[in-house]
């Protein structure tokens, strides 16, 4: 996943971040947990799901921070802690259905 909306590194993400045939499917699997591969350039976390890629591209295509998405004590420790606040989060089906819940509303508010 290229940082900061950069094309031509990836074909496939070129068209989940800037295609528009996409957007229904990433909504759907925004609660899935079924884990693969990180693809981010950061080093990678072994939680990572098709929901975080999915959560990860969605709020990119939509200018979205991702402290927008999670409670507010869980933002809060994302300053001290990174990301993994989020993937602690998230690692719990309550966490992750809360994220989904939150991006799809923003999302759609947006469209």
């Amino acid at each position: 996943m290229p940082f900061h909306g950069k094309r031509g590194t990836d074909e496939a993400y070129d068209r989940l971040r800037f295609g528009t045939a996409c957007e229904p499917v990433l909504i759907r699997e925004l609660a899935s947990d079924k884990k693969m591969p990180d693809p981010r350039q950061v080093p990678p976390d072994s939680r990572f799901s098709v929901g975080d890629a999915a959560l990860f591209i969605l709020l990119e295509r939509h200018g979205v921070p991702i402290e927008a998405v999670v409670p507010a004590d869980i933002a809060q420790r994302m300053n001290s802690e990174g990301i993994y606040a989020y993937f602690d989060f998230v690692n719990t089906r309550q966490g992750r259905e809360s994220v989904a819940v939150s991006a799809k509303r923003i999302v759609e508010s947006q469209q």
